[in-house]
């Protein structure tokens, strides 16, 4: 479905079906190799991070720092960060991309602990992982594994895929919540789905969307 997304896209108003299937074969292998290409990085922490401050309006202490992944091609050029969720996303791995930060940022929590420096860190999760139970459980193991990293720990739930089930998706969030976890959630004002969150789940913060305080 990707494959044939994109090439609709791209053909605008000069689609048709025979041109379609003529490109059918090159479409899915180009998408396949891409999602192999994307697995491999994720699996391995093929990517960097970057952390950036979020800090109080009185008095501008940093409150906690947001971490943002980046992708570089094989020339080096930074890949566009929505560009990439959204591949991930259309093509079911964007859990695999949530773990892995999760993964990294809970090893980085423990070694700035272990150098008695402490930093509250926001990793960004996006909606349609949380619709996934083998990301969910993997998430509790993961918490299992790492208890003393979580105190500074936030989960930053984002809008670029609805949330399919929000019922299941609360119970995921509570359970998340009793490790002592904040959750977090991201650009609202959006979407009218952002409202349906907060009444369905517990919320320790809101980001509003900078265009709806303009």
């Amino acid at each position: 479905l990707y494959s044939i997304r994109r090439f609709c896209d791209r053909q605008e108003h000069s689609f048709t079906f025979s041109r379609l299937m003529g490109q059918a074969d090159n479409l899915v292998n180009n998408t396949f190799s891409a999602m192999q290409d994307f697995g491999t990085r994720v699996d391995q922490l093929k990517f960097d991070t970057v952390y950036q401050p979020i800090v109080r309006l009185p008095n501008a202490e940093i409150h906690h720092f947001e971490v943002l992944v980046r992708f570089y091609d094989d020339d080096g050029k930074l890949i566009p960060t929505q560009e990439l969720v959204s591949f991930a996303e259309q093509v079911n791995m964007v859990h695999r991309l949530d773990l892995a930060m999760l993964r990294r940022n809970l090893k980085w929590i423990t070694s700035q602990l272990d150098q008695g420096i402490t930093a509250r860190v926001a990793v960004n999760i996006s909606g349609h992982s949380l619709g996934n139970p083998d990301f969910c459980r993997s998430v509790i193991a993961l918490f299992e594994r790492h208890r003393e990293a979580l105190g500074q720990l936030m989960l930053e739930i984002t809008e670029t895929a609805e949330i399919a089930d929000i019922d299941t998706a609360a119970k995921w969030i509570a359970r998340f919540r009793e490790f002592g976890v904040e959750i977090c959630l991201d650009d609202f004002g959006t979407g009218a789905s952002n409202f349906r969150y907060l009444s369905a789940m517990d919320i320790d913060y809101v980001k509003i969307d900078g265009e709806s305080i303009r």
